[in-house]
């Protein structure tokens, strides 16, 4: 024969976390195996474990606690409407703890976390490719050409330990520059220079954006006379 309940709750009051009060309400079949499903998946988690210093990881605490809403979502709608909805139902109760309780929680320390445990370097580059080439024509004029390719970057925005700091990334740059040089006469030259020809305003350092496309007409002298340029 199978089992039966040794008891059964006609009324159950709670106290709820996060400042969020109590509650109460008759109990029926669908709100008890829906708060049992919700019971086993809270007492469960990490985060609710005491660790040792040494022990767990605070990202996988807070992944934890953020998969809870994607895990209630699954057992409200599993339970349908008759689990309900309302302030003292386990479905409103449920509503509660995530939109009042966990999402303030994680919007708060998830950021944090993610400024404070990166896997790189504010800044920092994972590739940056400068190719540069140089022409010779009729021992007076010279053209020069660079080509300089930027991966993206993580700046770190709001103060370390705020609950307002975020993480901010740089968009990859591309920049092409090219000069023409002529010698008037032994070490002098004039000269013409176009820098960021692709018009790219990347960031290499936030709130830096790079200049567009810029234009620089000037001369120079050598005073080593000895310089290979002054030959």
């Amino acid at each position: 024969m199978p089992k039966q309940d040794p008891a059964k709750l006609k009324k159950v009051s709670v106290s709820l976390p996060f400042g969020i009060g109590a509650a109460e309400w008759e109990a029926d079949t669908t709100e008890r195996k829906a708060a049992w499903s919700l019971y086993v998946e809270l007492v469960t988690r990490v985060a609710v474990q005491s660790l040792e210093v040494d022990q767990g990881l605070v990202r996988e605490a807070l992944n934890s606690l953020y998969s809870l809403f994607g895990t209630t979502r699954e057992v409200l709608k599993a339970a349908g409407p008759d689990v309900g909805a309302s302030k003292n139902s386990v479905g409103g109760i449920a509503i509660a703890v995530l939109n009042n309780g966990l999402r303030p929680f994680l919007a708060k320390w998830h950021p944090i976390l993610q400024t404070r445990s990166g896997f790189k370097a504010w800044h920092y580059l994972p590739f940056q490719w400068n190719i540069f080439g140089q022409y010779n024509f009729r021992k007076d004029w010279q053209f020069n050409a660079d080509l300089f390719l930027r991966g993206a970057s993580a700046a770190a925005m709001g103060y370390k330990g705020d609950a307002n700091t975020y993480v901010r990334m740089n968009d990859p740059g591309i920049d092409l520059n090219l000069k023409a040089s002529y010698r008037i006469e032994k070490g002098i030259f004039a000269y013409l220079e176009l820098n960021n020809l692709m018009g790219s305003q990347y960031q290499r350092w936030y709130g830096y954006p790079q200049w567009g496309t810029q234009f620089f007409v000037g001369a120079q002298y050598l005073f080593n006379s000895n310089s290979p340029l002054a030959k």
